[in-house]
C-alpha cells in the first residue's frame, strides 16, 4: 500500500499552493511566510520519500536531549517561535531552563520556519548574542 501512496503524496508535495497551505494548517509555518519564499524548501521536501518524512516527524515526538542540556558549557541561543507546533513554546522554554546560561529570544508571530519568517530579526538576534559572547571573551 505505501508504494501506491508515495507517488500521490509526492505529487501533492510538488503543488506549492497545496504544500504551503498544509504547512500553515499544520503550523509548520505562519502566513507571515509567503508561498514563494517557502517554495524552495517545499521543492526540496518533494524530492524525499514522503513516508520517510512522516516517520521522521513521528520520531521527533520521542526524541529528547533534555538530559544533555544541563551539561552544556558553551553559550546557547534559542530562537523560539511562539506559533511553532513542531517545537512548541513549552518545549523551547524547558530547553532554556535546563541549559545553564542560555538565552532565549521569542518571536511572537513566527513558527517552525523562523529563519524564513523573520530573517532580519533572526540575524539581529544572532549578532547581538555573538556580541555579548565577544564582550565576555575580551
Amino acid at each position: 500500500m505505501p508504494e501506491l501512496l508515495t507517488p500521490a503524496l509526492r505529487a501533492g508535495m510538488k503543488n506549492t499552493r497545496l504544500s504551503y497551505n498544509a504547512a500553515v494548517v499544520l503550523r509548520a509555518a505562519t502566513r507571515k511566510l509567503s508561498a514563494d519564499r517557502l517554495a524552495p524548501y517545499l521543492a526540496h521536501l518533494a524530492t524525499r520519500d514522503p513516508l520517510v518524512l512522516f516517520k521522521m516527524i513521528e520520531s521527533m515526538r520521542d526524541h529528547s536531549a533534555a538530559d544533555l542540556l544541563p551539561e552544556l558549557v558553551t553559550p546557547l541561543l534559542i530562537l523560539a517561535g511562539r506559533q511553532d507546533a513542531f517545537t512548541p513554546p513549552a518545549t523551547q522554554q524547558k530547553m532554556h531552563e535546563l541549559a545553564p546560561g542560555s538565552e532565549i529570544v521569542w518571536f511572537d508571530e513566527a513558527g517552525h520556519c523562523l529563519p524564513l519568517e523573520e530573517p532580519d530579526a533572526v540575524i539581529r538576534a544572532i549578532e547581538k548574542f555573538l556580541g555579548k559572547i565577544e564582550a565576555t571573551d575580551a
